[in-house]
């Protein structure tokens, strides 16, 4: 949870700016995952989310700012609708060093990026209104080929999301996770 993995259905347009920095933006299909108020009624986004990003790349590795933003309604069936703008910010780089080794980073944060994570995008406040989730999270790993078959990876992350009401009693609120691996690549490009 604690970096942005989903993918999502999109329609996108990149361009090159200058030789080393590029831009893209898209336009994404909406994610309804919300916690549904005690009302009756149906989630439904009026637009699609738009996301974009700048990224600078060069001999020793590539730096990207990404961001998205998105509305979320709430159709009561009763009459009316709630409506909520959801944000996030993403920073992601690597570094590379000999050709054997690299460094990467991601750090996050934003309201209703749970679509990106796994988890939802609102919840709902001690009135039983919906309230975008805020969430934060960051990644640190290096990657070192010890040959052409053998390699390494040691990374970090963490996460966390606000507490909101009307979620499942198994919702992870905050989560760390550290790994290393060795890795044989007995076959090309495996």
């Amino acid at each position: 949870q604690a970096y942005a993995f989903l993918r999502h259905p999109l329609v996108r347009w990149k361009k090159s700016l200058t030789q080393p920095i590029s831009l893209a933006l898209a336009l994404e299909e909406p994610s309804h995952e919300a916690v549904e108020p005690v009302e009756d009624g149906k989630f439904k986004s009026p637009l699609p989310d738009l996301t974009a990003n700048l990224r600078y790349s060069d001999k020793w590795g590539h730096i990207q700012l990404s961001g998205f933003a998105a509305s979320l309604r709430y159709n009561y069936d009763s009459n009316g609708n709630e409506n909520h703008f959801l944000y996030g910010g993403n920073l992601s780089g690597q570094v590379d060093f000999l050709k054997k080794h690299k460094d990467y980073f991601q750090a996050l944060y934003g309201s209703g990026l749970g679509r990106y994570r796994g988890g939802y995008s609102a919840g709902l406040d001690e009135n039983g209104n919906i309230e975008p989730i805020i969430a934060e999270g960051f990644t640190l790993g290096v990657l070192y080929h010890w040959s052409e078959i053998f390699s390494s990876n040691l990374t970090y992350n963490y996460g966390s999301s606000e507490k909101t009401h009307g979620l499942p009693d198994n919702t992870v609120y905050r989560t760390s996770y550290f790994a290393v691996n060795f890795l044989w690549h007995f076959i090309e490009n495996g």
